[in-house]
């Protein structure tokens, strides 16, 4: 189950996922969201501070060759 999937439309994921941020920014740690997929998404957990986003929004899975020559989005 992703959290981050329903987090746009979905009033208990996008209040998990405000809380879960808060909570670890609270002790000091970065955030990583995984599954990013929409622009809507990305907007949101940008809005929320998250730290650090990853999901097929930006790219699809790549081998670590293919890493060095990306440039993302």
């Amino acid at each position: 189950c992703s959290f981050i999937r329903g987090i746009a439309n979905n009033e208990a994921d996008f209040k998990l996922v405000s809380g879960t941020i808060a909570m670890a920014h609270s002790l000091g740690l970065k955030v990583v969201a995984e599954g990013v997929e929409t622009q809507e998404q990305l907007e949101i957990l940008t809005e929320l501070n998250c730290d650090y986003l990853q999901g097929y929004y930006f790219s699809k899975p790549i081998s670590a060759t293919q890493l060095l020559n990306f440039s993302g989005k």
